[in-house]
């Protein structure tokens, strides 16, 4: 007998069609194509660089990315809970603190690392004109204008991609022609960014100001989460030498490059809507569709990257680089680990206060001081043991901020005393 019964579609289908609409995907689909860019680059890098020298660019995009995290001094982070207008004083501001950071990042690196000072100059214009650009990105992240927002975001993994076509072209060797090239795309992108962020969308606010106190506090939190991501290359050359670095590199190309762009996805959106949705039902809903999506993805990335690894090696890096299942094995759950943390780490950025930031950072501070401890004792190990070293910390870091996160995730309204 025939019925009028809407036909129930199947389970997968259900999440198929889940995961199409989830914007963490769509932006992790972006930043995705950028992050194959740049792990395209990074190879045609590790093959046609001398091993030293690939490993210098390796540790310098560390330390840029670490420099543009702690440069605006927590603006970024304000600029992407709130919407009002960044202008003319809030980018000098940014400008002023960038700068300081990168000459103290520039020194220590200097000091800290075998490092040319051509490459100590390109670190410094780097991380100010990143800091910039930083600026723009948070502000259309705010009102979830996410096309532009990524545009500036991955404009600098093609930038490697293009350096790196360069240097084969040119028959290269030193690392100065992908970090010159990164320094000429950021500076770029920065002016291109403030200048778009100079006629503001209809109806938004303009700055209400923030203390230097909030500012810190959520410039130590995203600061610290930046050096955990960057811990692994910057340990190395101390626990285990410079040549390890490239093999690190070439690790975190291949098996760490689908994690890093999940990652980076999640936070991207899931912020703005999380701070944005219209009742406690809603972010619950937000957070839990997203988390689905975000493990079902993260299953097939590790199946992936443990298919894909030998055979990219023998194929574009034959009898260089070895990276036996351990290793793999390792970067592969740690990269799992990376993207639960972020998940809930943006849960309590986007409802939290000003009081609950300044316990984030605290809580990222330690666990990079859990990552340095497995670091150190892990080394007995090699290279595989630094990385579930570095692991504790994130694994320390996911397992006490969902402990903070669930109170939000019932509560009845966001905490307005974040606003």
């Amino acid at each position: 007998m025939m019925t009028d019964r809407p036909v129930s579609k199947p389970l997968g289908m259900k999440l198929l069609h889940s995961m199409l609409r989830s914007k963490s995907l769509q932006a992790t689909a972006a930043l995705g194509a950028s992050g194959l860019a740049l792990a395209c680059g990074n190879l045609i890098m590790a093959r046609v660089l001398p091993e030293a020298e690939f490993a210098r660019f390796a540790l310098i995009f560390s330390i840029v990315m670490i420099g543009i995290s702690i440069g605006p001094i927590g603006a970024d982070v304000v600029l992407a809970r709130r919407k009002f207008v960044p202008d003319a004083k809030l980018h000098n501001q940014v400008l002023i603190t960038s700068a300081l950071t990168a000459a103290v990042l520039a020194v220590g690196s200097g000091v800290a690392y075998p490092l040319r000072p051509a490459l100590l100059i390109c670190l410094f214009i780097s991380i100010v004109a990143g800091g910039v650009k930083t600026v723009a990105v948070a502000h259309y992240r705010s009102h979830e204008r996410f096309g532009f927002a990524l545009l500036l975001t991955t404009s600098t993994n093609v930038s490697v991609l293009v350096a790196s076509i360069l240097t084969l072209l040119l028959h290269g060797s030193s690392a100065i022609y992908p970090a010159a090239a990164m320094s000429l795309t950021f500076c770029l992108t920065a002016m291109l960014g403030w200048r778009a962020v100079a006629k503001p969308p209809p109806g938004t606010a303009a700055i209400a100001g923030y203390s230097w106190g909030e500012g810190w506090s959520a410039v130590s939190f995203s600061g610290a989460g930046n050096i955990l991501i960057g811990l692994d290359r910057l340990v190395i050359p101390q626990l285990l030498g410079l040549a390890q670095v490239a093999t690190f590199g070439v690790l975190a190309t291949i098996a760490g490059s689908p994690f890093q762009m999940l990652q980076l996805g999640v936070g991207f959106t899931l912020l703005p809507a999380l701070r944005n949705a219209a009742s406690p039902e809603r972010r619950r809903h937000l957070f839990f569709h997203e988390a689905l999506v975000v493990g079902a993805v993260c299953l097939a990335a590790s199946i992936a990257v443990w298919i894909k690894t030998p055979f990219i090696l023998a194929w574009v890096l034959p009898g260089r680089y070895h990276i036996g299942w351990p290793l793999l094995l390792a970067a592969i759950s740690v990269g799992i680990l990376k993207v639960m943390a972020s998940l809930v780490a943006t849960t309590i950025n986007a409802l939290g206060s000003p009081a609950e930031l300044v316990r984030l950072s605290v809580i990222g501070w330690i666990s990079i001081g859990v990552a340095l401890l497995g670091a150190v004792l892990g080394a007995r190990w090699g290279l595989t043991g630094v990385v579930y070293g570095v692991g504790l910390g994130w694994a320390f870091r996911a397992i006490v901020i969902s402990l903070l996160a669930i109170p939000h995730l019932r509560s009845a309204s966001i905490n307005r005393e974040a606003q």
